[in-house]
């Protein structure tokens, strides 16, 4: 039964996953709630991970830097264009954002 709760907790994710503006981003980056997410993660595991409040997998992800709450001073330092476009996912209080691989 619990498998049925993650597939519909995912489902649901899967629903509010879109791509986003830097400009969109921007607001939620300075109000604290932006995490970037590595391009070796899931973006959809994150985010049931972080709704089900899964702490033991979250603390290794930020212990790894795969998982980087955006702290406002960073957006200065970072600067991406007001029209570069990121994969994001809304894990309420959380904005998760894909950071490009490359």
């Amino acid at each position: 039964m619990a498998h049925e709760q993650e597939e519909s907790l995912e489902e649901s994710l899967k629903k509010t996953l879109d791509e986003a503006e830097w400009a969109w981003l921007a607001p939620h980056a300075k109000r604290g709630v932006l995490v970037w997410v590595s391009a070796q993660l899931d973006l959809l595991e994150v985010g049931v991970a972080l709704a089900q409040d899964n702490k033991a997998k979250v603390q290794e992800w930020l212990q790894k830097g795969l998982l980087t709450k955006h702290s406002p001073g960073d957006t200065e330092t970072q600067d991406p264009s007001p029209e570069e476009r990121f994969m994001c996912l809304i894990v309420e209080p959380f904005v998760l954002v894909h950071l490009h691989g490359g």
